[in-house]
C-alpha cells in the first residue's frame, strides 16, 4: 500500500534563524512600546524646541536583529550617536538622518533650508548643535529607563561611518526600535539600537519572575505595576476649560475687539480639568505666584493615571494584534 506524501513543505515547517534566535516574546514587545511611547513624546518636545516647529515622534516597529547586519545596511555617511553604558560593555545607539540633522542646524541659526536628501558628514559646528540635542534625548531615555537600570548612559559621541563602531565580543544580538519623526510636512525615520543583553537585564531586574525568552504571558498586575511606574515619570498635557458658547457663524464674521461672550457656566461653578481628553477634576480659578493658576475640589474616583494605563494597555494591545497578523 502507498502513501501519500505532502509535498507542501511551506504548510508544514517554518524556517528558523539559528544564526539569530528569537529572544523576545510579544509580551516584552509590548512593553517596550509602552516604554518608547514615553520617549516618542519626550523626543517629541526636543526636537520642537530645536526646530522651532511642532515635531510628533511616534513608534513604528521594534525587532530583533544581528547587530553587524543592522550596521551594514545603514548607509554611509550617517549620523549615529553612541551612548556608552557605564559598567556594561556595549552601547545604545542612536541614528538620526544626517539630513534632519542638518535641515536643524539651519532652522536653529535661522538660515534658509537646504535640501533635506543632502546626504554628508557634519562640520564640527553642525556637529556641537546636533550635539546638545542629542545629550537633551539621552537624559530622555535615562529618565524613561531609570526605574530598570542601575547605571546611567556616558555622554554621546557622533560617528559618520557604520563600520567604525566595533561590536563586542559574543554579544552580536540587538533590538531595534524604529520611529517616525513628524516635522511639520516633513517626515524622517529615526532608529534607537539597543544590546539584546542590557534589554535582558534591564527587564529581568524589573520582572524577577519572568524569563525573557519565555513563552508564558506576564500577568495584568504586573503590567499594571510596569505601567504605573511609567506613567509617575511621563508628563501629560494638562487644560483647564473655562467655559463652552454656541453662536451663529454670522455672529463669529461680525466678532471684534471687545466684544464679550456669554459661557454656559456660571461664576459660582467649578472648572473641568481635563488630563488628555478626559474630565479628571473640578477646580476653582485663581492665581499661583503671579501667574494664573486653578485649586483642585475634587478627582473622579478613577484616577487619570489607571484610565491612561488602560488606554495605553488598550493601544498596545491593537498595535500587537495587528503585528501578530
Amino acid at each position: 500500500m502507498s502513501k501519500r506524501v505532502n509535498t507542501n513543505t511551506e504548510e508544514q515547517f517554518a524556517v528558523y534563524d539559528f544564526r539569530n534566535p528569537k529572544r523576545i516574546n510579544k509580551d516584552v514587545t509590548r512593553l517596550l512600546n509602552t516604554l518608547h511611547d514615553a520617549i516618542a513624546r519626550q523626543m517629541g518636545r526636543v526636537f520642537s524646541n530645536f526646530t522651532r516647529i511642532k515635531t510628533e515622534v511616534a513608534v513604528k516597529e521594534i525587532n530583533q536583529i544581528f547587530l553587524p547586519d543592522y550596521l551594514q545596511n545603514i548607509q554611509s555617511p550617517a549620523a549615529l550617536f553612541r551612548f556608552p553604558l557605564n559598567y556594561h560593555s556595549g552601547d545604545i545607539i542612536l541614528e538620526l538622518e544626517p539630513g534632519f540633522c542638518i535641515y536643524t542646524v539651519e532652522r536653529q541659526s535661522g538660515a534658509g533650508v537646504s535640501d533635506i536628501r543632502d546626504r554628508r558628514e557634519l562640520s564640527m559646528i553642525e556637529e556641537r548643535i546636533v550635539g546638545k540635542m542629542t545629550e537633551a534625548i539621552r537624559a530622555g531615555l535615562d529618565s524613561v529607563w531609570k526605574p530598570y537600570l542601575n547605571y546611567e548612559l556616558a555622554t554621546g559621541s557622533y560617528e559618520s561611518k557604520p563600520d567604525n563602531i566595533q561590536t563586542p565580543s559574543g554579544q552580536n544580538a540587538a533590538v531595534v526600535v524604529t520611529m517616525k519623526i513628524a516635522n511639520g510636512d516633513l517626515n524622517f525615520p529615526l532608529n534607537i539600537c539597543y544590546p539584546y543583553e542590557m534589554v535582558k537585564e534591564a527587564l529581568q531586574n524589573r520582572l524577577p519572575n519572568v524569563q525573557v525568552n519565555s513563552q508564558t504571558s506576564e500577568s495584568d498586575a504586573i503590567l499594571r505595576d510596569q505601567f504605573r511606574h511609567l506613567i509617575s515619570s511621563v508628563e501629560t498635557p494638562l487644560r483647564v476649560i473655562l467655559g463652552t458658547a454656541q453662536i451663529s457663524f454670522t455672529e463669529i464674521l461680525h466678532l471684534k475687539a471687545g466684544d464679550a461672550i456669554k459661557l454656559d457656566r456660571h461664576v459660582d461653578q467649578p472648572l473641568d480639568v481635563m488630563v488628555g481628553d478626559k474630565m479628571m477634576m473640578k477646580a476653582f480659578p485663581g492665581t499661583v505666584k503671579s501667574r494664573r493658576g486653578v485649586r483642585i475640589i475634587s478627582v473622579n474616583p478613577e484616577s487619570a493615571a489607571d484610565k491612561k494605563i488602560s488606554e495605553i494597555q488598550n493601544h498596545n494591545n491593537e498595535k500587537q494584534g495587528k503585528t501578530d497578523e
